[in-house]
């Protein structure tokens, strides 16, 4: 009862019981190379991130319920995926609080808070760093894309998770260049970034937002902030969307409406 998904799958797969149990549904959790399911809840309907996204952003307003939202988006992941499949990063300046319930996850290889001093500097030479290993993997292999990368070698897809996105942007110069490199790369080398700021407007850029297509939009204060970046919202959401009870979200995908 104290494992999640991911570790008693781990569990499961280490001890040969896994293949009993291909017949009852876990199948999805098997194929983190070419699919990564997500949802908001244990009820709500299910995305896959890399049709969807391959990148998410999350906006409202203050207590909008931006860090439940992020949190909850990639506790569903971990539940889904084992850590050999789905690993994570969590870079997090609410000094560790916003993103605090994540810290357990077997999942998670790094945590960067605003409490680090250089954590935002490393973190830039670590993620410069995966995005080259991972092209040469993909080089040697002779494919373009993780998709097509053989089961047996070990290369997780990597969820890097930004909370309080604005703040990293404007107080380190050199991130914003370095964040639309890993936006633009990270489609083919299994590398997604879930991120959250209070306005899109001012803090993303418009070639950031263009390999952004999952965008999650709780209450914001003007509806411009919304109408922006998911324009094709009915009359009836738009007249919501400045009313959105805490944890309450509007959705759209590459393929979603």
């Amino acid at each position: 009862d104290q494992l999640s998904i991911a570790q008693a799958l781990w569990i499961l797969r280490h001890c040969g019981a896994l293949e009993e149990m291909r017949s009852e549904g876990v199948s999805r959790e098997e194929s983190p190379r070419k699919t990564l399911w997500c949802s908001l809840s244990p009820n709500s309907p299910q995305w896959d991130l890399v049709r969807e996204g391959p990148h998410a952003v999350i906006w409202g307003a203050t207590g909008s319920g931006k860090s439940v939202t992020v949190t909850a988006l990639v506790q569903s992941l971990a539940r889904w995926y084992p850590p050999e499949s789905l690993v994570c990063v969590l870079i997090d300046f609410k000094g560790g609080a916003g993103l605090r319930t994540l810290q357990g996850l077997p999942h998670k290889i790094g945590s960067i808070t605003d409490m680090d001093g250089e954590g935002a500097s490393r973190a830039l030479v670590g993620l410069h760093s995966e995005l080259l290993r991972r092209e040469r993997i993909l080089h040697t292999h002779g494919v373009s894309d993780i998709s097509e990368v053989a089961q047996e070698v070990s290369l997780p897809r990597l969820v890097v998770v930004i909370d309080e996105a604005a703040w990293l942007l404007t107080n380190f110069p050199e991130f914003p260049s370095a964040l639309s490199d890993v936006l633009a790369r990270g489609r083919s080398l299994g590398v997604h970034v879930i991120l959250s700021t209070q306005r899109v407007t001012g803090a993303l850029s418009h070639a950031m937002m263009a390999n952004i297509s999952l965008r999650i939009c709780g209450r914001v204060i003007d509806e411009a902030d919304a109408l922006s970046w998911i324009p094709d919202l009915t009359v009836s959401l738009r007249d919501k969307v400045r009313h959105l009870a805490p944890g309450e979200v509007i959705l759209a995908g590459a393929s979603l409406k």
